[in-house]
């Protein structure tokens, strides 16, 4: 593909441990035209310094006068996260990790049948030059930190359920003093990335403020907070519907023709951190009483089965939350169990309810 001069353009990016394929894409760019991208292949490791440069001074040369407008990676983890990191304040657009699933289903409606980076890479780009998404805002310093902390103390959690677990099924007692100390070692990092946590947040003003607002929300603690933050940043920023999506407590609708009405379920994707701390949550107000007792009982009343109810009050625990937060705090319980017979109706529908559709899960 000859240079260009005055289009915008789409940087793929195909990652791999020690090396990287990058594709460059014009907007405007058809199916047909992937063979003939501009492709080069980096021999060093996408996070490094020396990678990151490179990537981009040649993005630069072969773009000339236009413009690149969007990054785009799969999603790897680690690698994808720190190649963000890395190419940061080089003149490119903040890189935006897409589902692996999305650009593997892309490529084979494209017909392609082989499988390499350097296809990958394209694929990638013509995929970001066809559907043209919006590069994401970089997160914070300080909201990145926390991000990583809260994550830790998740994968420390999960770890010390699995330990716990494993304790109650072991007869060997030397056996058992050796998984006792795993446990107490366990516990203690866990006191100690939440003292961490905490302090992080305490020290971001804006972060501090929008936490202390959140667990103004009965059903709502520290954990869930500080995870929230973490993962969505300021929820100023978002609507309603934007909130929703980016946990992924959209529902997903099944359906073809007459005969195929399958129950909606949660789209999930993205928001997995966030899902999880709403879920328990939820989880622990259903069983309890309070201001969402009323809430919960008008939709047993109306015939919502459990896992719709905790799955409804995932969604209304969020929005409450950003709630609280838009209107600067103000928060009153009494409004929470209200709600019109055309207000249920609504959500009925907005949770994908309807004829053979009574489980949300």
């Amino acid at each position: 593909m000859k240079k260009q001069t005055s289009r915008m353009w789409s940087l793929g990016v195909d990652l791999a441990g020690d090396s990287f394929e990058a594709a460059l894409a014009p907007d405007g760019a058809e199916a047909r035209d992937w063979r003939g991208f501009e492709r080069r292949g980096f021999a060093l490791a996408p996070a490094s310094p020396q990678g990151a440069k490179e990537l981009a001074a040649w993005a630069r040369q072969r773009i000339g006068a236009g413009r690149c407008v969007r990054v785009v990676v799969e999603s790897t983890g680690k690698i994808s996260a720190r190649f963000a990191s890395a190419l940061r304040g080089l003149g490119l657009p903040e890189v935006l990790v897409a589902n692996p699933a999305r650009i593997k289903m892309f490529a084979a409606s494209q017909g392609v049948r082989d499988k390499t980076d350097p296809i990958d890479a394209a694929m990638i780009a013509l995929w970001a030059a066809m559907n043209r998404p919006e590069p994401p805002e970089p997160p914070s310093e300080t909201q990145g930190a926390l991000r990583e902390k809260t994550r830790l103390r998740e994968a420390y959690v999960r770890d010390l359920n699995a330990w716990e677990n494993r304790l109650g099924e072991m007869d060997n007692e030397d056996d058992q003093n050796v998984v006792t100390v795993t446990i107490e070692h366990l516990k203690k990092q866990i006191e100690k990335l939440e003292s961490e946590i905490q302090r992080t947040i305490k020290h971001d003003r804006d972060m501090s403020r929008q936490a202390r607002f959140i667990k103004r929300v009965k059903g709502l603690k520290d954990v869930a907070a500080s995870t929230i933050t973490a993962e969505l940043g300021d929820l100023k920023t978002y609507t309603r519907t934007e909130a929703v999506s980016a946990v992924g407590l959209c529902p997903r609708q099944f359906t073809s023709g007459k005969q195929v009405l399958r129950p909606p379920r949660l789209a999930k994707g993205a928001g997995a951190e966030v899902r999880r701390v709403l879920y328990m949550s939820a989880t622990s107000l259903y069983r309890s009483k309070g201001a969402f007792r009323a809430w919960i009982d008008q939709r047993e009343a109306a015939g919502w089965k459990k896992m719709k109810i905790i799955t409804a009050l995932m969604r209304k625990l969020l929005l409450v939350a950003r709630a609280v937060v838009v209107n600067d705090g103000h928060y009153d319980e009494s409004l929470i169990g209200r709600a019109t017979a055309q207000e249920c109706s609504a959500e009925e529908r907005a949770l994908g309810g309807g004829r053979k559709r009574q489980v949300l899960a």
